[in-house]
């Protein structure tokens, strides 16, 4: 597959399946409500060779409908949830993929993993 949607409370236990499903540069993006279920996802993602990793939070603000005086209504609700973006890549021996790797945070060290939850 080139690209995958998951829309689950839990993604962290699909990543494996996601992984296998998605070919090498494949995308990946989830959306979930909690800062929490970001961060469990972020390890699960790193722990399965993910990279380019981007996180970002949805805001909605409604506007009033008037043309003349077009402008934000009085109320927001401010949050409403956290997209995640990754790619699929395959690790490689070749020192400018490690460096590209750590730099964008897909890299984990054989240390740090055993910290990983």
């Amino acid at each position: 597959m080139d690209a995958i949607f998951l829309d689950v409370p839990n993604p962290w236990d699909y990543i494996r399946q996601v992984r296998a499903a998605l070919k090498p540069g494949g995308f990946f993006c989830n959306l979930v409500p909690t800062f929490n279920q970001v961060e469990k996802l972020l390890y699960s993602l790193r722990r399965e060779n993910f990279a380019f990793i981007e996180v970002c939070e949805l805001l909605m603000r409604y506007y009033k409908p008037e043309p003349t005086r077009l402008r934000p209504t009085d109320r927001m609700i401010a949050h409403t949830g956290y997209l995640i973006f990754a790619r699929r890549i395959e690790p490689s021996e070749d020192a400018r993929a490690h460096i590209l790797l750590a730099e964008q945070g897909g890299l984990v060290e054989e240390d740090e993993s055993a910290e990983l939850p």
